[in-house]
This record gives structure tokens, C-alpha cells and sequence, in this order.
């Protein structure tokens, strides 16, 4: 029996020899053996084979170039010492030796993702599945080969199948409350595909509801931060409303006020307070609330970076972020309002000097940073006191 592995790298085992990417400076040839191997049950016209490797002409001659890859095939097969022949030759077409019984990680991968989506089987069978589908998908479908157009498309089908099980997989973890094992689970998914919004909703929530606390709300930010700057979008309502989960916490009884007035104490900090936007607004409205009985001038500050250049405004912004967070001073508080604007709250100084204070950064900034072709936009409100309730 042969055993073919395609997720992350190809590679094909019998007995104690091993050929595949790892082992091979060409990759073409492997390519195509790795289609004969997916395909085993179909036999393909030379014709077929060359449309499949160079569609794109860039062989001269890509019938003489499919001769020499078939050559490349059989010589890294033969060492293997299979007893039998692996590649047969069919008139003008080629196909796999099909007595040869084959071990494929994909196939067993897509039979147990089947029982994972099945809803009438047994969600401990469904779940026992899944681990095995999970340990199974190392990684996209020959990552190695990504490039090649045959592979995109399959690639996308089993990425989108691992997605799609994980999801189902987390919601039988929900409704049993084991949200140890969900979490383990949203880890994995959330490398196969950083990028959607899902996973990273599971992953805090399951966080959340094992009262990890700090690792919800470190992986919260870092998404806040992700979206920003990948896609330059903020995250939904739903994720966003997560934060408000994160800040709810129940503590023991306790008398110990040296002990709480040490969990409340800041470490020393010269930077301003960067926070994300739902925390800002808490902030906002409080000390709109004390304006009511202690009016004092403090304003709001609505920055927007500008740029005629794509993708740039998003790397001014990540570096920005960074320089108004070690510049500003540490009373300021900071926040990302969208993929473009910071919010910026100066507390107890005219808005005269906070207005110059700021320029005279954005200045200095555009200096040591001249690779960022970016214009600045400042606006700024004097932050209105809470009127009292009657």
C-alpha cells in the first residue's frame, strides 16, 4: 500500500522509503504526480497532462517537456522499490497503476468531515471525527504548489471543508459548555484563516465563558487591530459587543483594601493610554459626568490621515498609533475610531496649546517618516458636561 499525503507537503511513503517536496529541487514533476495521485481512477490524454502544467505556454515544447516530467516521475518513484509498476502508459495516455491500493490523507480527510456536518449522527461520534479530520490537516493542500492552478481550487475546497467542520465541531462544544476544547479548536482555525471574523468571535467567547479574562481581551485587540490594518474595516457589532463580555467580572468577598488598590494600581507608564473604542467611550462619558461638578477645558480630538497613494495611509496608521502613544502626553487617552482616524481625549489644557502640541507632532512625524506620503486633518469639540437627570 502506498501512503500519499497531500495537505502542507506531498509526500508518498512505502514500507521505510519516502520521496516527496521536502525531498526534490523540482517541483513540476511532483505537481503533476500529485495530480495522477489525487485523480487515481482516471486516465488523462497527453494532451489533458500538458494543458494541466504549462496552460500558460511557457514551454516551447510541452510535449517534450510532459516526456521528461513522466521520466522525472517514474525515476523519484522507482525509489520507492515498489514491485510493481506505479505509472502505466495507455496508448498516448497515461493513469496510476490501479491494483495498487493507495492510503490518501484527503480521502480519509473528507470521509470523517462528512460524519462531522452529518446532524442526525452522534455528536460524540461527530466530535471524535473531527479530532481525527483536525490532526489529519496539517496545512493547505500542497502548500508548495499553491502557485499552480490546478491546486487553487481544491485548495480552496478543503480549506473551506476543515472551516465548515471546525464551526460545526465549536458548536457541539457550546451546547455541552466545554469551552476548553472549543478553544483548542478556534486556535487551530484561526492560523488555517486569519481572516474571518468567526473564528476570532469563538476564540474570545470560548475565553471568555473559562473566565480567561486577559487572553480574551489580548486576542480581542489583536483582532480589532488585524481587521484595521489588513482590511481596513472594524469588526462587526457582534465582535465588538464581546468587549463588554470581557470587562464583566464577579469577585470573591473580600475586606483586603491593600489588596484591591494593588490589582487596581497601573504600573509605571510614560506613554498615553492606547485603548479600543468601546473602553474610550466608557471613558468619554465619565468624564463628560465630572465636567458636571467640576467644569475645566478638555477636548476631543478627531485626527484623519490622508493619502492619494494606495496602502498607505494603512502602514502611516500602524506607525502613527505607535508615535502618538509614546509622544502624547500620558493623561491623553487614545483610541483607533476607523481604518483612517484616531479619537484623542486632552484633558485639563486650552484647546489652543493641546491643537499646537499635536501639530508639532504630526510635523516631526512626517519628518522622520518621509516615505509616507500622508496629509493630516485635525478637528476638535470641547467634551460637553453630562446634564443632571430631573
Amino acid at each position: 500500500m502506498l501512503k500519499v499525503n497531500f495537505f502542507r507537503e506531498f509526500k508518498i511513503e512505502y514500507k521505510d522509503k519516502t520521496i516527496g517536496d521536502s525531498l526534490s529541487k523540482s517541483k513540476k514533476h511532483l505537481s503533476l504526480l500529485g495530480y495522477l495521485m489525487l485523480m487515481s481512477d482516471k486516465t488523462f490524454s497527453k494532451e489533458a497532462l500538458m494543458d494541466l502544467l504549462w496552460d500558460d505556454d511557457r514551454s516551447d515544447n510541452p510535449g517534450n517537456a510532459l516526456k521528461t516530467a513522466i521520466h522525472r516521475i517514474r525515476a523519484t518513484l522507482d525509489q520507492l522499490d515498489y514491485p510493481e509498476e506505479i505509472i502505466i502508459r495507455d496508448g498516448s495516455s497515461y493513469r496510476l497503476n490501479r491494483d495498487i491500493p493507495i492510503l490518501s490523507d484527503v480521502v480519509e480527510f473528507e470521509k470523517l468531515c462528512k460524519i462531522v456536518m452529518d446532524s442526525n449522527a452522534e455528536n460524540s461520534e461527530r466530535l471524535k471525527c473531527y479530532r481525527e479530520a483536525s490532526v489529519l490537516y496539517t496545512g493547505d493542500f500542497l502548500e508548495q504548489h499553491k502557485a499552480d492552478p490546478w491546486v487553487i481550487p481544491i485548495r480552496t475546497y478543503y480549506r473551506s471543508m476543515f472551516l465548515s467542520s471546525t464551526y460545526e465541531a465549536i458548536h457541539i462544544l457550546e451546547v455541552t459548555q466545554d469551552y476548553t476544547e472549543a478553544e483548542k479548536f478556534a486556535e487551530k482555525a484561526v492560523l488555517v484563516d486569519p481572516y474571518d471574523e468567526n473564528l476570532h468571535y469563538c476564540l474570545v467567547k470560548s475565553r471568555i465563558k473559562q473566565g480567561k479574562r486577559i487572553a480574551a481581551l489580548e486576542h480581542y485587540n489583536y483582532t480589532v487591530d488585524l481587521f484595521h490594518d489588513k482590511y481596513d474595516v472594524t469588526p462587526s457589532k457582534e465582535f465588538i459587543a464581546l468587549y463588554r463580555d470581557i470587562t464583566e467580572q464577579t469577585h470573591l468577598e473580600t475586606h483586603d483594601m491593600d489588596m484591591i488598590l494593588e490589582n487596581l494600581r497601573e504600573a509605571p507608564n510614560k506613554e498615553a493610554f492606547f485603548c479600543n473604542y468601546e473602553m474610550f467611550k466608557d471613558m468619554y462619558q465619565f468624564k463628560a459626568r465630572v465636567l458636571a461638578t467640576k467644569p475645566e477645558e478638555s477636548y476631543i480630538f478627531l485626527l484623519t490621515l490622508r493619502s492619494d497613494e494606495s496602502g498607505v495611509v494603512r502602514d502611516a496608521a500602524g506607525k502613527l498609533k505607535r508615535y502618538l502613544k509614546a509622544n502624547l502626553n500620558r493623561s491623553s487617552v487614545i483610541t483607533r475610531y476607523s481604518k483612517s482616524q484616531f479619537l484623542m481625549m486632552i484633558l485639563n489644557e486650552p484647546k489652543e496649546i493641546s491643537e499646537k502640541k499635536i501639530q508639532k507632532l504630526l510635523t516631526k512625524f512626517k519628518k522622520e517618516n518621509p516615505i509616507f506620503n500622508v496629509d493630516f486633518e485635525l478637528l476638535a469639540r470641547h467634551i460637553e458636561a453630562t446634564a443632571d437627570v430631573q
